[in-house]
């Protein structure tokens, strides 16, 4: 029997076929609510996991922010980009 999942933002057992396993992380903080992902990949700006540092599969960032707050908050996906500025 599988165990029941808990999504790893709002610690609900609620709607469990709306949760996904969007990065590495296993075990208690494996799933997540997709709108709940959502939520958070728009308030903070990253679309990475800041447990495993793996980029979240199928969740895209559809709003706009400046180039350095991206840069910043992406900064172990996009180690290999160089911004020159003079």
């Amino acid at each position: 029997m599988e165990a029941e999942k808990t999504c790893r933002i709002c610690f609900t057992q609620e709607n469990q076929e709306e949760m996904i396993a969007p990065c590495g992380c296993k075990g208690s903080i494996e799933y997540i609510h997709v709108d709940c992902l959502k939520r958070w990949v728009t308030t903070s700006g990253k679309i990475q996991c800041d447990l495993c540092s793996k980029a979240f599969e199928g969740v895209y960032l559809k709003q706009k922010l400046p180039l350095w707050k991206w840069l910043i908050n992406n900064r172990h996906v996009v180690l290999g980009i160089t911004v020159d500025c003079t």
